[in-house]
């Protein structure tokens, strides 16, 4: 992979690595500082010239994003929420239908995805396999999908409310995440996974928006429903950008990278709001099957100010939206030899489509995953050999 001299035109800061004989448009990711000491360079210096988009801004950006996109997408669903309930009860078992049908669906999606990567190794190659194993995941999802909206026909008999919420979140997918796609490159850089997002970070992404769920469950008593349902939500999406990004960017930094803004809107196309919606819509459902659970147990507490915060709690588990997300993706994408799935991002707000995985980060650096055979020093000046780069 030798470059000559004669075709070094990479601005610094990565012309250091055109110097050393690096194909910088095919790599990943940052350069270790210990190859520094792979050549007979007197010193290389990695730090940009120049003034480039920085975790902050990154931070800041993705508060106002998403915070405008959640904005949006809480006072389509609080429309449709406020509209269904107006309802009388002639109209509860098509309320049913209708949002038993949208869960299942939705799960059922999410069930054959996570059961397609699930398929063992040795099993890698045969297809009937792993076509059994989606079948039987989806089926399986497609029935915890509808049970909320089931069981609650029979806890409700006026309106079904757990199947308005599940109709509700719908609109809320529908319009939040196209709004997402096309301003991602308008409201500057973003921090997003290098590559497959990590458990222990969304895990960490989750256990962080404990806080924002807290001072909006206290403050609900206080507030209008209407109040409480869209800038309720606008707080927590927020406050959820901003620690999302340092997570990934301080604490999981050789997993992640800072991408700058293309400035432009983005035109969302059919396949990515389907997915994006679709991940929504099942993670809406998992929140919603543990409030009735909390319910059922009686666990609900009666004080208003702790009440508000426990029935927020749930939502904590939509913020691993990304790892399951790119699992699904990935077991479908490897059963059905789907390569759609590789223009499409796992989750609209901190991953990116695999087919960009490769383009050089805005942190003014490039990063490799690994380097497991480096060869320096051929007959040519100012050259390296690097092999077998994963």
């Amino acid at each position: 992979m030798y470059i000559p001299s004669a075709s070094r035109s990479l601005p610094a800061p990565f012309q250091i690595l055109l110097d050393i004989g690096i194909d910088t448009s095919a790599l990943p990711c940052s350069l270790p500082a210990r190859l520094s000491g792979a050549h007979n360079a007197t010193a290389i210096n990695l730090e940009p010239p120049v003034a480039l988009p920085s975790l902050s801004a990154a931070a800041w950006a993705a508060c106002a994003r998403d915070s405008l996109c959640t904005a949006a997408g809480a006072a389509a669903r609080y429309g449709v929420s406020a509209g269904l309930q107006t309802l009388t009860s002639a109209s509860n078992i098509s309320v049913t239908i209708l949002g038993s049908t949208v869960g299942a669906f939705s799960w059922a999606y999410v069930g054959a995805g996570l059961a397609g990567s699930m398929v063992p190794e040795k099993y890698a190659g045969n297809r009937d396999v792993k076509r059994a194993a989606v079948l039987l995941g989806g089926v399986i999802g497609g029935l915890a999908g509808a049970a909320p909206s089931l069981v609650g026909y029979g806890a409700h008999a006026v309106v079904n409310a757990p199947a308005i919420k599940t109709i509700a979140s719908v609109f809320y997918g529908v319009v939040r995440d196209p709004l997402q796609i096309a301003l991602n490159g308008v409201f500057g850089p973003r921090c997003v996974w290098l590559g497959e997002p990590r458990f222990l970070g969304v895990a960490a992404t989750a256990l962080a928006s404990v806080i924002p769920l807290t001072i909006v469950g206290v403050a609900t008593p206080y507030l209008p429903v209407w109040a409480s349902a869209i800038f309720g939500a606008t707080i927590i999406g927020g406050l959820d950008g901003i620690s999302g990004v340092i997570i990934r960017g301080k604490l999981f930094q050789n997993y992640s990278q800072v991408v700058a803004g293309s400035g432009k809107l983005a035109v969302p196309t059919l396949i990515q709001v389907s997915t994006a919606a679709t991940m929504r819509i099942a993670t809406s459902g998992l929140a919603l099957s543990q409030n009735m659970v909390l319910d059922g147990l009686g666990l609900q507490p009666e004080q208003p100010n702790l009440a508000g915060m426990v029935g927020r709690y749930p939502a904590m588990s939509s913020k691993v939206r990304p790892w399951i997300a790119f699992k699904v993706q990935d077991g479908l994408a490897k059963t059905f030899k789907a390569e759609s799935w590789n223009c499409v991002s796992s989750d609209v707000e901190s991953t990116r489509p695999v087919t960009q995985w490769g383009e050089r980060t805005a942190r003014g650096n490039v990063r490799l995953k690994g380097i497991r055979q480096l060869v320096s020093e051929r007959n040519e000046p100012d050259s390296l050999v690097v092999m077998r780069l994963d």
